[in-house]
């Protein structure tokens, strides 16, 4: 394994991969865990499956062998992956049902007043609203590339961003001020989702959306370090 890994790193310029593996472990499990467990969250309403998904996911990512062409490709990579196993699990007729939303009631208190609020109406809706939401707001992706990452058209993903916010002020009235209207950069991009392909910084008016998801599960160290 060790060669195979080797092999990995000189192979790929753009992307910085230590020559012992335990140790390139280790940078994959602390730089992407809390990402897995949080978007895992957000699609699957449960700590216990988040936490399924996070081990199985970076299990792949450390035992990949083709290298990564940047960290940009290599954390894109994670998303997808992140995203699919969701997507598999929730296909899964036999799929028990989601754990209440209380069980994120551990993770540290949300810094912004409102932030169980916002949570909890973020998580009230529709998958697909929740992946646009999360995918553009915290992590910072363009509508083109959540497109890419998600498999889904561009045009998709704008209706379902313009959607998921207009039924987030329905539920959270004078509490979505916060969330504001779209940003002149993301109009733009939501009537020409091919205008931009670099993601955009979220706009100050999305703290509540970060600090949100900052309340959603995180990673048990000890767990994620058995890997």
């Amino acid at each position: 394994m060790n060669d195979r890994r080797d092999t990995r790193a000189a192979a790929s310029p753009g992307r910085s991969l230590h020559p012992d593996p335990e140790i390139e472990a280790r940078r994959l499990v602390g730089t992407y865990s809390s990402l897995i467990l949080r978007l895992s969250f957000t699609y699957l309403k449960s700590t216990h499956d988040a936490q399924d998904i996070c081990q199985n996911v970076l299990m792949k990512l450390i035992e990949r062998q083709e290298p990564f062409c940047s960290t940009e490709h290599e954390k894109a990579w994670v998303v997808r992956a992140t995203a699919n196993a969701c997507k598999d699990l929730m296909r899964n007729a036999y799929r028990r049902t989601a754990a209440p939303l209380e069980e994120a009631a551990a993770s540290p208190a949300p810094e912004e007043p409102h932030g169980s609020i916002v949570l909890d109406a973020v998580m009230g809706l529709d998958e697909k609203y929740r992946e646009a939401i999360y995918l553009h707001y915290y992590e910072g992706y363009s509508i083109a590339e959540i497109a890419s990452l998600t498999d889904r058209s561009a045009s998709a993903v704008a209706a379902h961003l313009s959607r998921g916010r207009a039924k987030l002020r329905s539920v959270l009235g004078k509490d979505a001020d916060e969330f504001g209207a779209a940003s002149s950069d993301e109009a733009s991009e939501e009537s020409d989702p091919a205008a931009s392909r670099h993601a955009p910084r979220a706009p100050d008016n999305t703290r509540a959306t970060t600090t949100m998801l900052r309340s959603a599960p995180t990673p048990a160290h000890g767990k994620a370090s058995t890997l």
